[in-house]
């Protein structure tokens, strides 16, 4: 279902998500970025051992998030969709 979301919304924008730098869509959640090698590396051994125990996550989604990497290099929320219920 999240990957024909995704390909639905790509097409609406005319843009594949990360602008086709994947051939494959994959749904997932971001749960650290933009750290420093050593800080990501710590964190990811954390939140592996914390996350993986509890996978797979049952969840219902309400919306979709638009994001647009600035020149800055930080991801920011372009546009919000809400899914009907």
């Amino acid at each position: 279902m999240f990957v024909r979301l995704t390909e639905k919304i790509a097409a609406t924008f005319g843009t594949p998500p990360f602008e086709g730098k994947y051939p494959k869509i994959n749904p997932h959640s971001t749960l650290a970025n933009n750290l420093e090698v050593e800080i990501f590396e710590k964190l990811q051994k954390d939140i592996v051992a914390d996350v993986a125990p509890k996978l797979p996550i049952e969840a219902v989604a309400t919306k979709a998030w638009l994001m647009e990497k600035g020149e800055d290099g930080y991801w920011r929320t372009r546009s919000k969709f809400y899914f009907r219920a």
